[in-house]
């Protein structure tokens, strides 16, 4: 039978690091810590769990750490977790079946990120209290001498896979992850730590395009200027080097992220013709993935609008990218995929684009499943159902839907301009009046769906030109 070493960083971790090796017991043979200066009681409890503690003196570089790790395996196998995460109940059966049966070096595991310290590990990964989709992240290694980590944070073993060809396996073994609850998050003060160390990392060797990656990401709702900066130098390292390494052969695998990061900071920042530029010169080259079609479509959708009507053309170009979203084959995607793009999300988007385009009914559903689909952006849904019953000529419904939104929030735009409508349509023309106006002063500052600007700039014209 194959043997497993499980490698485990950690620092002050007493109060996770239990959880974690208890959730190991009877899948591992061999337990490595490699402590990096706890002052609490980490050692105790980790030797108390059978592990071996290695004492290593924190140098700013998780991959050091990581490697120190490895010099001390003896099993045939290499698990890699993190002191905040735990394998699920099932994990451990997949794990050894894998390793039994193995035909490649590397495997992926699936991890959900837990919205509360609380939960069990398999209810976060059943879905129960998941803070967002799983991901499938490469943990589990066939051991040799020259398996190595690299980069200060984010640490991956990108090297060393490539030099086997990029090729891994997938073992449904769940792992739930506690650190990315916000409070815990913010109380560790891992976001400042990971923003140093890449700053550090770029700093020493700007080539690092990989490290940018991270970099780009944790800059996006910091310093959305400075991500865009970063974005664009990421970018030209993509296009002038990355891009024709993958036309020659080399794995698309890592660089996927790196044009996922490019696109959001793209689209975030309104530069929509960037954003499907990156699109367009990866898909040329072979590269495939959801979150590249579903970030194109957003391009394309917003550059469709305008105020004084949507073009058709583009709106096509939207509706081709999020079809091709919905459609694409079921499989185990190890870049993550946005979230929801495979569902709610892009059912809602893929909506919005079809009423643009005149097909209401097939909106309608569109909306309605969504809504089956997720408990967010509930908002959002009900005025794209709202506007899909308009457009089939079911006002009542549509002024029935909306009414609980305005009454929570009189200034709600969308609503507001979708009211106006539905009162023209059943003929109250003074309240029709009165719902342009309201809308007419909160637009341009809280409107959701923009491709309503055209409806509301129609709506006021059609009414001075009556008064």
């Amino acid at each position: 039978m194959s043997s497993v070493s499980l490698c485990l960083i950690a620092k002050n971790e007493s109060a996770m690091i239990g959880g974690c090796l208890a959730s190991v017991r009877g899948v591992v043979d061999q337990i490595i810590v490699v402590d990096t200066g706890s002052t609490d009681n980490t050692r105790d409890i980790a030797a108390s769990c059978g592990a071996e503690v290695l004492n290593f003196a924190w140098c700013d570089d998780f991959s050091a750490a990581r490697n120190a790790a490895l010099a001390a395996v003896k099993g045939e196998w290499v698990l890699v977790l993190d002191c905040d995460e735990r394998l699920s109940s099932r994990a451990g059966e997949a794990i050894r079946h894998a390793v039994a049966e193995a035909r490649v070096d590397a495997f992926v595991l699936p991890l959900t990120d837990s919205a509360s310290l609380e939960a069990s590990p398999d209810d976060v990964v059943a879905g129960r209290h998941a803070l967002r989709e799983t991901i499938w992240l490469p943990r589990l290694f066939r051991f040799d001498p020259t398996l190595r980590w690299e980069g200060r944070v984010h640490e991956h073993v990108g090297s060393w896979l490539e030099q086997r060809g990029g090729v891994v396996g997938t073992v449904n073994a769940p792992i739930a992850h506690y650190g990315a609850v916000p409070d815990y998050r913010e109380q560790r003060g891992n976001s400042d730590r990971n923003l140093k160390l890449l700053i550090q990392e770029i700093q020493a060797d700007p080539s690092l395009w990989f490290t940018r990656t991270f970099l780009v990401e944790e800059l996006l709702h910091r310093s959305p200027e400075h991500a865009l900066s970063q974005a664009n130098i990421l970018w030209t390292q993509i296009d002038g080097e990355l891009l024709p390494a993958i036309s020659k052969g080399r794995s698309q695998h890592a660089v996927v992220k790196s044009l996922t990061a490019c696109m959001v900071v793209f689209v975030q920042a309104q530069h929509f013709e960037r954003a499907v530029q990156c699109a367009t010169r990866a898909q040329k080259v072979g590269v495939d993935h959801p979150n590249l079609d579903f970030l194109s479509g957003l391009a394309y959708e917003n550059l469709a609008v305008s105020e004084h009507g949507n073009d058709r053309r583009l709106l096509l170009q939207a509706r081709d990218s999020y079809f091709r979203v919905l459609q694409a084959e079921e499989q185990v995607w190890i870049d993550a995929l946005i979230g929801g793009i495979r569902s709610w999300n892009g059912l809602m988007r893929l909506s919005t684009v079809l009423l643009q385009l005149g097909h209401p009914e097939d909106a309608l559903e569109g909306f309605r499943l969504a809504k089956t689909q997720t408990d967010k952006v509930q908002r959002e849904l009900a005025m794209g159902e709202a506007e899909a019953l308009l457009g089939i000529a079911r006002s009542a419904e549509a002024l029935e839907l909306l009414h609980p939104w305005l009454e929570a929030d009189p200034e709600n735009s969308d609503a507001l301009i979708l009211s106006a409508v539905a009162c023209e349509q059943l003929g109250y023309r003074e309240a029709a009046r009165d719902f342009w106006i309201s809308a007419s002063k909160s637009a341009h500052s809280g409107l959701r769906g923009l491709h309503r600007l055209a409806r509301l700039n129609q709506g006021l014209a059609e009414m001075i030109g009556a008064a």
